[in-house]
């Protein structure tokens, strides 16, 4: 909250500062209020940067809250962006990032890229069933042919 606040007063380093010591020290964090902070003081780059020159689990449990926070912020543009670099810093078994990309380009409208984002962490293990089903993002995918298809594979 520190490291906000201290952005908000336009004190870039000191809040960045702040806000990498906040995730390296675990404290709890607003996703979308952090997110809502950071692209209004156009420092969204720069802490993922910083973030990702942690050791690899503070790094990536750290940018996957600052990529929430761009999507329940409704910055999903920049979600879908921060999850593509996401995978490539991290590969291996990224299906939660997958399907929070699926998630950011049906709230874009874009649902034939969300659906195959969707099939992709499907493949990649994503089995959350009931989120699948439950979640709002992909409200506007449920009536699609494909979708059905995707979800049936899901037990």
């Amino acid at each position: 909250l520190r490291g906000v606040l201290a952005l908000a007063d336009g004190e870039t380093d000191q809040g960045l500062a702040l806000i990498v010591d906040g995730f390296v020290q675990g404290a709890g964090v607003s996703p979308r209020g952090l997110a809502v902070q950071l692209q209004a003081s156009g420092v969204t780059d720069e802490l993922v940067g910083r973030l990702l020159l942690l050791d690899p689990p503070t790094g990536l449990r750290s940018v996957m809250q600052v990529h929430a926070g761009l999507h329940y912020a409704g910055f999903h543009r920049e979600a879908i962006d921060l999850g593509v670099r996401l995978r490539a810093k991290y590969p291996g078994d990224q299906a939660e990032i997958a399907y929070n990309i699926a998630c950011s380009l049906a709230r874009l409208g874009e649902a034939d890229a969300a659906l195959k984002w969707l099939e992709t962490a499907i493949e990649e293990g994503f089995t959350n069933a009931d989120l699948v089903d439950s979640d709002a993002d992909l409200d506007s995918l449920r009536p699609l042919p494909r979708f059905a298809r995707l979800r049936a594979g899901l037990r």
